[in-house]
Formats: structure tokens, sequence, C-alpha cells
């Protein structure tokens, strides 16, 4: 049996979610601060301060935080009775994340906050049905099985190497024509972005989805998310536990860009109508033979061994 002191683990969660957010934002803004007096930049102290400095980068520490927690959270929420680690570790980061520990103890900590709800409406309804009872304590019995798995996912040992060793697949979706769409993207935009595309596609490859953001506040985007750096972005979903779906690869110049939202839904829009068939096209070897030859093709386009833009490969 699972005994949990809500407000002391709480505490203990979010205190150190805190604290690794503005360590790592102080250090952020430290360097920034060295790399810009090494250009002979200097800061006049009635107008930048150390605290503006540093309340800023925390702020997109947090949010970008934020952003990854959401991702993983929406899967964590979806998980049903009886949970298994197997099903659990399908929905959480790998290892080598960065930010493995932290987003562990938000799951954790998100966990709690359901038990803490769960248990306040079991004190305040007395009259409560049988039927609604045994359902309540079976979605406490279910969070609090969440959190021991967790824990012992944190306290194996730290070897990397086997989690990591299993990489994730990665499907090419086509346009209408035939065409795989996030080739021709990649193809009208500058080449100096290549290594940064190259650099996202591989974060989905080997689980650690840099910078990802899962699509929540337009409804034609559920369901989906995107890796981002810089000015870029990927777009993709999941197809099933180790799968994922290119959609589209773009640069975004303003987030209000409303040319940029239609473009999205509609690229979207149009992978919803196959996404059926390319999940039903995951163990026909015939199409993933192909797609792993356009696969090549796009990764040889980002290393910058592509001849021409007409798809020839030296």
């Amino acid at each position: 049996m699972v005994i949990i002191d809500l407000k002391e683990e709480c505490d203990y969660l979010l205190g150190e979610i805190e604290k690794k957010c503005r360590k790592a934002a102080m250090t952020r803004a430290q360097i920034e601060r060295l790399r810009l007096e090494r250009r002979g930049a200097s800061f006049p102290i009635s107008t930048v301060s150390d605290s503006t400095l540093v309340e800023t980068e925390e702020d997109e520490e947090r949010d970008a935080f934020e952003d990854e927690i959401d991702y993983y959270l929406s899967d964590y929420r979806t998980l049903e009775a009886p949970i298994t680690k197997e099903a659990i570790q399908e929905v959480l980061p790998k290892k080598s994340n960065y930010r493995y520990q932290d987003i562990m103890f938000r799951l954790q900590a998100e966990s709690i906050r359901e038990i803490k709800e769960i248990e306040e409406i079991l004190m305040e309804n007395k009259d409560i049905s049988t039927v609604e009872l045994k359902e309540y304590r079976q979605l406490l019995d279910l969070e609090k099985n969440k959190i021991r798995i967790l824990r012992e996912c944190l306290s194996e040992k730290e070897d990397v190497s086997s989690q990591d060793e299993k990489k994730n697949q990665l499907i090419l979706v086509p346009t209408p024509s035939f065409n795989i769409r996030i080739i021709d993207d990649l193809e009208h935009i500058p080449s100096e972005y290549y290594p940064n595309f190259y650099e996202l596609i591989q974060s989905i490859v080997d689980g650690t989805f840099k910078g990802v953001k899962r699509f929540k506040n337009n409804r034609y985007l559920l369901g989906i998310s995107e890796v981002k750096a810089f000015k870029i972005r990927v777009v993709f979903t999941r197809l099933d536990s180790n799968t994922y779906a290119l959609i589209t690869a773009f640069m975004k110049k303003c987030d209000n860009d409303k040319l940029y939202q239609e473009s999205l839904q509609s690229k979207v829009s149009e992978y919803r109508k196959i996404e059926d068939q390319l999940r039903n096209s995951l163990s026909n070897e015939d199409f993933i033979s192909e797609n792993n030859r356009y696969i090549e093709e796009m990764f040889s386009l980002l290393r910058g061994e592509r001849e021409d833009k007409k798809g020839i490969i030296l």
C-alpha cells in the first residue's frame, strides 16, 4: 500500500521544479551577459539590471518547460487501469532528456493533485452512491500506482544506453499529388537552416523532442505537436508507441501570422484524410521500405549531400 503525505509531497516536488527552473534561468542569464561583454557591450545599471535579465530568462524557461510538460501530460492523463510499467514508459521522455527528472517530478505532482481533488470530493459528498464511490476509489488506486511506477523508474540504475537504443520510426506524410510534403517544404527553405532542421528531426528519432509543444488552442490542430528552434518548426504526430508522422517543416516569422495558421491547418487537414491509411500501412514491408528511401533522401538534403533540388542523391 502506498502511503502519501500530500502536502509534503506537493511542496517537495513543486519546490524542486521551481528551484531547477530558477537555476537554469540564472545560468543562461549569466552566459548571455558574458557573451555580450565579449562583444564589448555594456548594460547601464538604470536600464538593465541583473534581476530584470534573470526574470526574462526565467519566464522563457518556465514557458518552455510548461509546453514540454503539457506534451507528456496529455498522454499521461489518458492512461487507464490496470496500469503497467510498460504503459507508463511509453508516454515518458527518454532518460537522455536533460529535463527527465524534472518531468518525472512534475508528473508525480499532477497525480498527487488528482488524488487530493478526489479525496476532497469524497469528503464533501457524504451521500455519494456506492457505484460512484467505487469509481472514485479506482481512480485513487490508479493515480497512486502511477506514482509508485514513476518512483521505480526514477530509482532505477541510470543506464540510458539500453533505453536509447530503441529509436523512433519516422513516417513521411505525402501530399495529395504523392510528393513527400516535408521534402517539398525543406526545398523552399534556405540551406543555412538545414543543420537545425536536422537536429530537430533527430530529436524525434531519439525521443528527446527538442522544444516540443502540443497545439491546444486550435481545434483543427488537436493531437498535433511541433518541435522547435529559433525561427524553425517541424510538425508531427504520433501514429503508435514508437512511430511518428512528419507532417510539415517551415520557418515561423510571426506568431500571429494568419497565412501561417491557415497553411498549417490545410496541411494537417490533408494529413487527417490519410491518417488511418498510414497506420494500416505500418506493417506493410513495401510501404516501409519506400518510406525509408524517402527518409534517406530527406537526411541527404539536410546534410548537404543532394546534387540539386530534384531529388538526385549523390
